[in-house]
Parts: C-alpha cells; sequence; structure tokens
C-alpha cells in the first residue's frame, strides 16, 4: 500500500475479514493449547464460546487503533468494520449449520458487542507490567478466557493465553495503522 490511498469502506472490509480470521485461528490455538496442557476433555462449544468472546475483544482493539489514528474519521469506519464483522459471523454461523435467524443473531450479537465495547472500554490499554494486573485490558481478557475455559483463576493458563495473544494483537495493531494512515476520505 505504498502510497495507495483506499476508501474507508475497502480498509473497514479488509481488517474487518482480518480480524475474523484472526480471532478464529488465534481460539483453536488457545483452545488446543489449553485442552492439552490441562488435560480437558475436549468440548463441543468450548471453541465457539472462546471464538465470540475473541472476536469482541478484537473489535475493541481496532476501534482503540482506530480512535488512534482516524480522529474524527473513526465512527465512520468502526460503523463499517462492525457490520464487516457481523456479517462474516452470521455467515460462518449459517455454513456451520447454525439455525438462528438474522434477525435474532443480529440482537445477540449487537448485545455482546455492546456489553463488551463498555466492559473493555473501562479498562487500561497497557502491556507494561508495573501497571498492574487488576483493570488491565489483558489480563482482564485473559482472565474471561480462563473462565470459559473451564480453567478460573489458572495464573498458568492466563500465561499460556497471553504468551498466544500478544503477538498476534502485535501483528494486529501493525495491520490497522497500515490500512488507517491510506484511507483517503
Amino acid at each position: 500500500m505504498d502510497n495507495q490511498k483506499i476508501s474507508t469502506k475497502t480498509a473497514a472490509e479488509g481488517i474487518a475479514h482480518l480480524l475474523f480470521i484472526g480471532a478464529y485461528k488465534d481460539s483453536e490455538q488457545i483452545v488446543k493449547e489449553i485442552e492439552e496442557s490441562q488435560k480437558l476433555q475436549p468440548s463441543e462449544t468450548r471453541l465457539g464460546h472462546v471464538f465470540d468472546e475473541m472476536l469482541h475483544f478484537y473489535l475493541n482493539l481496532v476501534d482503540r487503533f482506530a480512535f488512534q489514528y482516524l480522529g474524527d474519521k473513526r465512527n465512520k469506519f468502526f460503523d463499517e468494520v462492525s457490520i464487516q464483522v457481523f456479517k462474516n459471523h452470521l455467515e460462518g454461523h449459517k455454513s456451520a449449520g447454525g439455525q438462528v435467524d438474522e434477525q435474532t443473531f443480529y440482537r445477540i450479537f449487537n448485545e455482546a458487542h455492546k456489553k463488551r465495547q463498555e466492559e473493555y472500554g473501562q479498562y487500561k490499554f497497557t502491556t507494561e507490567k508495573e501497571a498492574g494486573l487488576k483493570g488491565n485490558l489483558f489480563w482482564e481478557f485473559e482472565s474471561r478466557l480462563a473462565e470459559i475455559l473451564g480453567t478460573k483463576d489458572d495464573s498458568l493458563v492466563m500465561v499460556s493465553i497471553h504468551a498466544i495473544l500478544m503477538p498476534n494483537v502485535g501483528k494486529l495493531h501493525e495491520v490497522c495503522k497500515k490500512f488507517m494512515l491510506e484511507i483517503s476520505e
């Protein structure tokens, strides 16, 4: 994207697709590694729950990056990202044999999105250890995933999740930055 400007919609669609795929791949990796390391009985629903949480977490990160890089273009951009992520999620639901109708699926997705935006929005966005753990976005998210995985408050599980998550968050940030800095409108 060397000095090639792109539309807000194109940038949002690209980021939404990458976010969706990344959230799924990261969820798969986390579930597989934690199930193996903790000798958990495989669960048919565990991956879906982790993926849903990961999706909303990554949406919150993209919103934070948009706030950082886009200023007054943020709302339009983030609305486009959210719409595209919803469409991808609905399509994935249908292709997996899901029976929830589109209107109900939208309501559930939107309610979860609003809750997580509100919750995650109150946490500090820092990776510095001296900042403390309570109220840190990553620690709170990793705690939630540990609970979903059935290993609530297990610090080894949270460290494992953190080790998987942080390189991917860094990559997401770089991709978002590149796309967002190329938006023309």
